[in-house]
């Protein structure tokens, strides 16, 4: 690969668990297609730790053209002469990033401090621009738009949803580096799903274990995947494990929620109580889930008859009475999660296309190995 003299690029790094890497991989794609430059995609630094390649592949609207990182991309990239932020030149493929906390949460170069960052508002000189941040929000969803899961991915996620059960509900639980309190979460929805097919998705074993000790004994509980206990570490922090086979459990779990009959979640817990926060995670699924012609996008690449059948489930039939009441008390309670669902829902339907308007803040991670 040789870069052209005639075009630019930009090189994204997407940072963060899933829902992030996303976000941060429309505003890139919104800048790229907006400033006519080939987006360079380097996803391995993201929470997947994998190449975009092995998981995904592009669609025709994309918009712009696509680079993977490679190492022969690295060495074009370290030799070129213009690039922005200036301080990574020569070094574009070694740098090391640092979490800078003041004024907001930012990724800066350790080196040399300054943020792996550029006004999106406007057009650079540089023929390449490098952007490694991280941050939250339902854009995500216009990213995924415009990408389809691998031939083989897609089939093994589909060929786990097909046997479940057609009228099973889920539940997602938030619990390693962002808390949960899941008992009382569990213990609330215990009369709602009595008597149901249940799956658990969670990143902790502990929660996962602690579904069926504290739902009712006529609910039947399953899962998907599976969860390592990771001693409060979140999945997408850990390194040392088959990183496929947990990306492929992570996105079997999102589509498994997205096509439950219902999804629940609620708010974290902890030092994030106050701040009214959901699990980007859980938010996704649920707002996958209301837009079915995503679903089909992302599973595109397999059987399209096979689609269908899952998509049918989100179709529930009439509740009796109790379980109306049950599901009334679940919205007055959980008031707060289910408002923030259906406010990205809506937002979701007039998508941002200035890509300055994206996010690329986090709230802030106390204990951070790399923080400043």
């Amino acid at each position: 690969m040789q870069l052209d003299p005639n075009k630019r690029y930009l090189l994204s790094r997407p940072r963060g668990g899933f829902n992030d890497a996303m976000v941060q991989l429309e505003k890139s794609r919104l800048y790229a297609v907006q400033y006519g430059r080939t987006l360079i995609l380097d996803m391995s630094r993201s929470g997947l730790h994998a190449p975009f390649e092995s998981l995904f592949t592009v669609s025709d609207t994309f918009g712009c053209d696509v680079i993977l990182w490679s190492p022969e991309v690295a060495r074009e990239l370290d030799a070129a002469q213009s690039i922005h932020p200036k301080p990574l030149s020569g070094r574009v493929s070694t740098y090391e990033i640092a979490l800078k906390h003041q004024p907001n949460v930012q990724m800066v170069d350790r080196e040399t401090g300054c943020q792996i960052n550029f006004d999106h508002s406007r057009d650079h000189a540089a023929q390449i621009l490098v952007y490694e941040q991280m941050g939250g929000g339902y854009f995500s969803l216009e990213a995924l738009k415009r990408i389809s899961l691998q031939p083989h991915v897609a089939e093994m996620i589909v060929t786990r949803l097909q046997p479940l059960d057609a009228g099973y509900q889920a539940v997602h639980i938030r619990h390693s580096d962002y808390k949960t309190d899941f008992e009382a979460f569990l213990t609330r929805l215990r009369p709602l799903l009595r008597g149901q097919h249940v799956l658990i998705c969670s990143d902790s074993a502990e929660a996962k274990g602690a579904a069926a000790a504290v739902l009712d004994r006529s609910t039947s509980v399953f899962s998907v995947s599976e969860t390592p206990d990771t001693g409060g570490v979140p999945l997408h922090g850990k390194r040392d494990s088959d990183r496929f086979k947990d990306n492929v459990d992570l996105l079997t779990d999102l589509l498994a929620m997205s096509v439950a009959r219902k999804l629940y979640f609620t708010r974290l817990a902890g030092q994030h109580a106050s701040k009214n926060k959901c699990s980007g995670f859980s938010l996704l699924a649920d707002l996958l889930g209301r837009h079915p012609q995503t679903i089909r996008q992302l599973l595109s690449s397999t059987d399209t008859t096979s689609i269908e059948p899952l998509l049918a489930r989100k179709h529930p039939p009439r509740p009796s009475l109790t379980r109306w009441m049950h599901q009334l008390d679940y919205y007055r309670w959980n008031y707060r999660a289910a408002k923030l669902a259906i406010r990205r829902y809506h937002r979701s339907l007039s998508p941002i296309t200035d890509p300055e308007k994206i996010p690329n803040s986090h709230w802030p991670e106390e204990s951070h190995p790399n923080s400043l």
